[in-house]
């Protein structure tokens, strides 16, 4: 009997450690994982966002126009 609780005192420490590196990763993994969403997002909404830009330049294009002709080369 007393040999069973010594194991287990012993056996407590590298648990608890093991317990909270595991934690610590989930939490990390997660928060990363928001991370890359959130610019995902934000940078699938710039480039849908050019691509609304360069349909509505691309309708609207006045061919004399240097500067507008211009911007839409740097865009495209």
């Amino acid at each position: 009997m007393v040999v069973q609780l010594l194991c287990r005192l012993q056996m407590r420490t590298p648990l608890t450690l093991v317990c909270q590196e595991v934690t610590t990763f989930l939490y990390r993994a997660v928060s990363d994982m928001v991370l890359t969403v959130e610019q995902m997002e934000a940078a699938r909404a710039e480039y849908r966002g050019a691509l609304l830009w360069m349909r509505d330049v691309s309708e609207h294009l006045d061919p004399d126009a240097e500067k507008r002709l211009h911007k839409f080369r740097l865009v495209h």
